[in-house]
């Protein structure tokens, strides 16, 4: 056993924190090779590609940017370190403990689970929906909104609209929804014990996969494109890019029940509270303000936001202890421990698979 993993398993110890074993098949791993074999039926049913272009895939996009950003980083660190050990008592601390295969292991899956979460929702969701017979849910989501408020919260916030309150929402909504996990992770990821970046990891996820479970039972197309739409009597401001992007190119048609632009950034804010109270009280407002937006700009309705609000707690549990029901899991199904040849054989097969699924998306994705 090497230093690094010796301080590794220290600290996860010392956290009360279960991590996977280096060689151990991990949950978001797990995640992605499910996903990736309904992705290739759904594929061969609709004679349609594995996967979109990037161009089209925008959290897969935004994420394969900042990943290519931080190995290119990385690679200048250990150049510098290389040089750097040549001086009389040069010390690199703790950030010594980063190696390029690790980094692109630890956030290679979470981007190939965006890549097949984003292709699913754009090439098959319709055609799923279709297929399970489930018709829109706009008529229960209006019918919560009218018990709850006598109406709509989206036509009642009609009364604050302004060119720089629309340009502001906009911002929140569409660009500081990608940028809040990108902030944390990278934060987690430098400034604090491994396992906190794992439970943003696996609270992100879980969030993006419930998620677009309930968009397949429960379909919502949303106020803007329901009957209260003819309530709206004072237009927002023109539409630029990133709202045509999101709505006209990227768009699933009934992707509002949970609101995941709730769900995600308040699961990010939770987890950055739970290990940086400053970062924690920074992002506060923004994320509150991407909340709001979802009502203001009339992409969402009430019991879309209070569901968003309700994944939370269930994304965070999943998040913090996710590992360790992990391992438990595994424990079970292994039932008696095979020999340390066989685990190796068992870990290179599994590997290799992950690394094949990524070279085939990787493919499709810059076709």
């Amino acid at each position: 056993m090497t230093r690094d993993a010796r301080q590794m398993g220290q600290t996860a110890m010392a956290s009360g924190r279960t991590e996977p074993a280096a060689d151990a098949f991990r949950p978001e791993e797990a995640v992605g090779a499910v996903f990736f074999l309904v992705l290739v039926a759904l594929s061969v049913a609709h004679d349609a590609p594995l996967f979109e272009p990037i161009r089209r895939s925008r959290l897969t996009y935004f994420t394969a940017i900042f990943l290519t950003l931080f190995l290119v980083s990385l690679a200048v660190w250990h150049l510098w370190i290389r040089l750097h050990r040549h001086r009389p008592n040069a010390s690199m601390g703790g950030m010594d403990r980063f190696r390029t295969m690790a980094v692109l292991r630890d956030w290679m899956p979470a981007v190939l689970c965006l890549g097949i979460y984003e292709s699913l929702k754009h090439l098959h969701l319709n055609e799923v929906v279709l297929w399970l017979g489930i018709t829109p849910k706009d008529h229960w989501m209006i019918a919560v909104d009218e018990h709850l408020f006598g109406g709509h919260a989206s036509v009642g916030l009609q009364a604050v609209i302004s060119p720089a309150m629309t340009w502001y929402m906009k911002q929140v909504y569409y660009i500081g929804y990608y940028v809040y996990p990108v902030i944390v992770g990278l934060f987690l990821y430098i400034a604090r014990p491994r396992f906190a970046f794992r439970e943003l990891v696996i609270a992100f996820l879980s969030t993006a996969f419930i998620g677009y479970l309930f968009y397949i039972l429960i379909p919502v197309a949303g106020p803007r494109f329901s009957e209260v739409a003819h309530l709206y009597t004072v237009p927002l401001t023109a539409h630029g890019t990133l709202e045509v992007m999101q709505m006209d190119t990227l768009r699933y048609q009934y992707d509002c029940f949970p609101s995941l632009h709730t769900a995600v950034p308040l699961t990010v804010l939770f987890i950055a509270f739970r290990h940086s109270k400053l970062l924690g009280g920074l992002l506060t407002p923004f994320v509150l303000s991407t909340v709001l937006s979802t009502l203001y700009l009339r992409m969402h309705y009430v019991a879309d936001v209070m569901a968003g609000v309700a994944l939370v707690p269930v994304s965070v549990a999943i998040g913090v202890h996710g590992d360790a029901w992990w391992a438990k899991f595994n424990k079970v199904l292994s039932k008696a421990r095979v020999a340390r040849s066989t685990e190796l054989r068992k870990s290179t097969m599994i590997h290799a698979s992950v690394a094949t699924v990524a070279v085939i998306w990787l493919f499709f994705l810059v076709r």
